[in-house]
């Protein structure tokens, strides 16, 4: 999915498989701005890296549909209950969660909150 979003290759991906095998997957936000903005001053990639990045695959329009794509996942397995291979197949809240809640909130000072799933257990 992100090849075809990016229309460009990542050698930097984790297979299906791992992630679906993960105990915890923390998805850390930002807004695209931001990236961008950490990337052109060489806080992730050398500076003649983040050009051709910024320039390419890290449009904004690429990294807002990257975050939309990342949030729905997140959304997504909160719903289908406890992740596979969890010792146990235990939800974290050992049955006493009632409800969860993924909000999204935007990054400049306007931000309102959006919410993406919530579901009653």
């Amino acid at each position: 999915m992100v090849d075809k979003i990016t229309g460009v290759p990542s050698p930097e991906t984790v297979p299906d498989g791992v992630v679906a095998a993960a105990g915890e997957v923390k998805l850390v936000d930002v807004a695209p701005e931001t990236l961008r903005d950490r990337m052109a001053r060489g806080c992730i990639y050398p500076a003649g890296q983040a050009e051709g990045a910024l320039g390419g695959a890290f449009q904004s329009g690429n990294l807002a549909a990257l975050r939309e794509l990342a949030l729905r996942w997140v959304a997504a397995t909160m719903a289908s209950g406890p992740l596979p291979g969890r010792p146990g197949g235990q939800d974290l809240g050992g049955g006493h969660v009632r409800e969860r809640v993924v909000v999204a909130i935007g990054g400049g000072p306007e931000g309102q909150p959006s919410l993406v799933r919530r579901r009653h257990a």
